[in-house]
């Protein structure tokens, strides 16, 4: 095996602590040696470094993809939320114009005739949603009936939304007097 020479340079405090601590018969250069070979042997290699940071990048890229995922599905339920509920400000606004007497009342638009009941197909096909999914709640019911097309509200500005929490409940309630579920 060919022989490398090297020249490490020492001032007079680091020799001196290195002949104070004895060569046990061992000339210099083989304590330098020895010392050498032991701190390579406790470096890790290098290729299975690169591999083991790659892996680390590409667990988190998947991670952050699946956080990303999750964000954008929790903005839809929150935008879908807000759409069928009134800002506070708006609601104590216009109650407070109805506690004043001779106050301007806030512009009534003209409700559109009650409906009665659902139509057979939309209440089986609520049935058959109910069965698969009976740990939802109301809520949560009702987003799943929107985001499945089977039942959607209509909000004030025209716009589809979920059904109220308490109108599934209704109807819930009515297929189970019916045999439904």
């Amino acid at each position: 095996m060919p022989e490398h020479r090297g020249t490490i340079r020492l001032d007079e405090s680091l020799y001196a602590r290195l002949e104070a601590r004895g060569s046990q018969e061992q000339p210099l250069a083989a304590i330098v040696r020895q010392v050498l070979v032991d701190y390579l042997a406790r470096q890790p290699a290098e290729p299975e470094r690169a591999a083991a940071v790659e892996e680390m990048l590409a667990a988190m890229a998947a991670r952050l993809d699946d956080l990303h995922g999750q964000v954008r599905q929790l903005t839809a339920r929150v935008d879908m939320m807000a759409a069928t509920w009134q800002p506070i400000a708006v609601i104590e606004q216009e109650s407070a114009a109805m506690r004043q007497p001779g106050a301007a009342r806030p512009e009534q638009r003209p409700r559109p005739p009650a409906r009665h009941g659902l139509p057979r197909e939309t209440r089986e096909a609520i049935a058959d949603a109910r069965t698969l999914c009976e740990g939802l709640s109301y809520q949560e019911f009702a987003i799943r009936l929107h985001e499945r097309g089977i039942y959607s509200a209509t909000a004030k500005d025209g716009s589809k939304v979920p059904a109220n929490r308490g109108t599934v409940k209704q109807w819930l309630d009515q297929a189970r007097a019916a045999g439904l579920l």
